[in-house]
Parts: structure tokens; sequence; C-alpha cells
């Protein structure tokens, strides 16, 4: 099946608005009679326009805007169960966060020294000729690097999940 290229389906649609310049309109013409495709194109945009036409929008009411935030303000931001969802979560988030750094102390992850060869790849020895040095990396810094994310983590769920809704909660009493 042929399709229409963009370029064509601007122009059918700049046919069917009467935009386009006499020269132009009779082009389209000429490339309606030979082109299935097109023509099923411009009878789509027809239908289109037609039904378009038949359905008017309904007018809104001259208070619309007000009603919606009357509306929106009825509800409230958070639910209970979403307040007790982030408290979960933040005691979860605050559990792991706590079982790191227990293991951390103790000096599990004091050991665990590994290195990354990048010239032992396929890849890297077919496309570089000079050999990549090997990168050292310490678990402990890994591990350290986690917790820290953990709790920046941790923050952020306490924030958006208990004290932001709390305080709007106290704002509006």
């Amino acid at each position: 099946m042929e399709r229409i290229t963009e370029k064509q389906r601007n122009l059918l649609s700049q046919y069917v608005d009467g935009t386009l310049s006499a020269e132009e309109r009779k082009s389209v013409d000429i490339t309606l009679q030979t082109s299935e495709p097109m023509r099923e194109h411009l009878s789509l945009l027809n239908l289109i326009g037609q039904t378009l036409k038949e359905k008017r929008p309904e007018p809104l009411a001259k208070n619309f805007t007000e009603q919606v935030m009357i509306n929106l303000l009825e509800y409230p931001i958070s639910t209970p169960s979403s307040l007790r969802n982030g408290i979960f979560l933040l005691i979860g988030v605050l559990l792991a966060v706590g079982v790191a750094l227990v293991l951390v102390g103790k000096g599990v992850f004091d050991a665990t020294l590994t290195s990354l060869d990048p010239s032992g790849f396929e890849v890297t020895r077919r496309l570089l000729k000079n050999p990549i040095p090997t990168i050292s990396l310490s678990g402990k810094l890994l591990v350290n690097c986690i917790i820290i994310l953990n709790i920046a983590l941790s923050w952020i769920v306490l924030d958006r999940t208990i004290l932001k809704p709390l305080f709007q909660r106290r704002m509006r009493a």
C-alpha cells in the first residue's frame, strides 16, 4: 500500500482549509486524480472537518474556573493511608541505613578491594592500541556512598510524605 508523505499531508490540509494558491490547488487536483492514498486522506480530512462543524462544544459556565478551584480545595492533599505508607517507607530506609552503618562500623567492607581492567575486554583491545590503566574500587568507599544516598533519600521521603502534609494541614487549621 502506497503512503503519502508529510508534505502531501500538509498540502491536503491547506487544500481543505482553502489556503493554497491557484497553482498549488491545481497541482493537488491533478495529484488527486492519480493517487488513491491522497484521495483517501482527503476524504478523511473532509469527514473530520464536517464532524467538527456539526459538533459544537458546549459553552462553559461563567464561574467554571472558580468552581473547579473550590472543588480542588475540598480534597485533602494527602490521605491518612499515604501518610502511613510514607512512615513505613521511611522506617524501611532508616533500617537499611542503620544496618549498613553497623556493617561498616564492624569493618565488614574494609578488605573489599577490587580492580577493574578495561583492557581485559575484547572490544577495548580491538578499538584501542594503547592499554588502559586499571581502575581500583574500594568496597568501603562504595558502601559509604550508598549509605549517604540512602540518608538523602530518607530525608526527601520524610519531607514529602510526612512533614509537608503535616505543615499544610496546620496552615489550613
